[in-house]
């Protein structure tokens, strides 16, 4: 068979599969989650300036949200931008009139990554001349979550909330779920909603809170311990920029066949958890800090053999589940139950920063 005959059956055999694949996957609707993963990858090469995440503008930007005791409806009055507004009623009757923006597969209006942006904005007009307390939620799909309260005046309110802030409390790579809620009604109360979108404003890094901040200066553990007996531990830790918010300090010690495993998984573990006698938001950049000494006692059921031990900083206001997939580079950790800062030094791995023997 002739040469060139033959590469244009191999040609139309793979063409006609990748026609009879596409319409396949645009069947069962995979198709929309592989157009998900292109755009994520190409916000990730190019990241835009903004990105609009509702403006209510077409049929679906109303029908993507879920109401409870809440009427919203499309409107032509305070509009900011384009032709229309939501007009939002929340009912006196609950105790919670909420509005929610949630998709846990590709995230709210198909953007689950937040983190090349530095501010998530949107307009609120308050046509009354009272006071009203907006609650914002939002939610990452490790069920950390963080609220605001914003104070609205009469007519416009341009709402900003600094994403470096939000990031530190839930991870901005998995954002799944937003509230805009009101409580404590004693009457039917109306706002009009505009324009929620993302902006990288004079974000010089392509993604914020991109770098890591805790540096372990020293640290003091013996070689050897024995069962039934206590060792003792001390170690100094300081930081390459300012913290704003107070972290607690964790210290665990895990039998080294368990240390891949979730620590409430693990049988020989010691968990010894300290507040820093001078909370995080009060160190100075590039200082050291003292931790301990702590005594550890191992436990006689303990086995003899070697022992890890990690040592970090982690919120404790952002406590989530599991989950494979969170954010881990950067500034922060969100793959254990609470966010954990990085540390500087690349050769700590899973904030293990030393390992004992233990003798029988």
């Amino acid at each position: 068979m002739n040469k060139r005959i033959k590469i244009f059956i191999i040609f139309w055999f793979v063409f006609s599969w990748l026609i009879i694949v596409g319409f396949s996957l645009k069947y069962i609707g995979i198709t929309n989650t592989l157009k998900q993963i292109f755009n994520s990858l190409f916000r990730y090469m190019f990241p835009p300036k903004s990105i609009t995440l509702c403006d209510f503008e077409t049929p679906q930007d109303f029908t993507d949200w879920r109401w409870k005791d809440v009427f919203m409806e499309p409107s032509s009055d305070y509009v900011y931008r384009g032709n229309y507004s939501a007009k939002i009623t929340y009912y006196a009757s609950s105790p919670l009139a909420s509005l929610i923006l949630e998709n846990y597969d590709i995230g709210p209006k198909g953007y689950k990554d937040w983190s090349f942006f530095k501010f998530f904005k949107f307009v609120v007009i308050n046509p009354s001349d009272k006071e009203i307390p907006l609650h914002i939620k939002i939610k990452d799909i490790s069920a950390r979550e963080i609220e605001r309260v914003f104070y609205l005046k009469d007519k416009e309110n341009k709402i900003t909330l600094e994403l470096e802030e939000i990031g530190q409390f839930v991870d901005l790579t998995q954002i799944v779920y937003l509230n805009f809620y009101l409580t404590g009604l004693k009457e039917d109360t109306t706002i009009y909603l505009d324009a929620l979108h993302l902006e990288r404003g004079d974000l010089k890094e392509k993604r914020i809170l991109n770098k890591p901040v805790i540096n372990l200066i020293k640290i003091n553990l013996p070689k050897e311990t024995k069962r039934q007996k206590s060792f003792t531990l001390s170690f100094w830790l300081s930081t390459s920029k300012e913290l704003k918010y107070d972290y607690n300090i964790f210290v665990h010690i895990s039998y080294f066949k368990e240390i891949n495993k979730k620590p409430i998984e693990r049988k020989y573990y010691i968990n010894a958890d300290q507040l820093p006698s001078i909370p995080t938001s009060q160190w100075k950049v590039n200082f050291p800090y003292e931790i301990g000494p702590l005594n550890i006692f191992i436990p006689k059921e303990f086995p003899a053999g070697e022992y890890f031990i990690q040592i970090g900083l982690f919120n404790p206001q952002s406590h989530g589940t599991y989950y494979k997939y969170s954010s881990y580079k950067g500034m922060l950790d969100f793959r254990s139950g609470f966010a954990r800062l990085n540390y500087t030094d690349p050769k700590i791995k899973n904030f293990i920063v030393g390992k004992i023997k233990v003798l029988d």
